[in-house]
């Protein structure tokens, strides 16, 4: 088993070193929306620097609200070469309240469609993953409607981001 960070014995236990385990949290503090738009976004709080050659664990959990016609959709951007399946949970079809769930495996890079039901309600959306690294870079959301409406698609504020290093 690998654990993160490797504190051998008598090692001098930094400030750095003890916050290099705890879990980095990015969290939405305001609703972000757009209008008749396909074309995926990048989120404006939803991202986090990882490093080259290292394994995290990613959770997205998703506040998402839009018109039920309009629906929505994410995908994540990545650093280049990083590997692993993001797994995907949330409504489908037009009713957020609806016995119908999405419970699927994607590459990380895969546009994944949601359910939602009206732009006051949001629906609850949750992606997962184990990302590996090759190159550093930047981890980001990206969302945008699944069908183009007039009517407001977005993240609500409270929506996060949670990585942890775990080698």
């Amino acid at each position: 088993m690998t654990t993160y960070p490797d504190v051998r014995a008598g090692q001098r236990l930094t400030a750095e070193l003890w916050r290099s385990g705890l879990p980095n949290i990015v969290e939405k503090t305001i609703d972000e929306s757009i209008v008749s738009s396909l074309t995926l976004q990048d989120d404006d709080d939803l991202f986090i620097a990882l490093a080259a050659n290292a394994k995290y664990r990613v959770e997205f959990e998703i506040s998402a609200f839009s018109p039920a016609a309009a629906q929505f959709k994410t995908a994540w951007s990545v650093p280049s070469g990083a590997s692993g399946l993001k797994y995907c949970y949330g409504p489908v079809g037009t009713d957020r309240d609806s016995s119908l769930m999405r419970a699927s495996v994607h590459q990380l890079t895969t546009t994944v469609s949601y359910g939602t039901e009206s732009a006051s309600l949001a629906s609850a959306i949750r992606e997962t993953a184990i990302v590996t690294t090759v190159s550093a870079g930047t981890l980001r959301l990206q969302w945008a409607q699944n069908v183009s409406n007039a009517g407001a698609t977005g993240l609500s504020a409270g929506s996060r981001l949670v990585v942890w290093r775990t080698a």
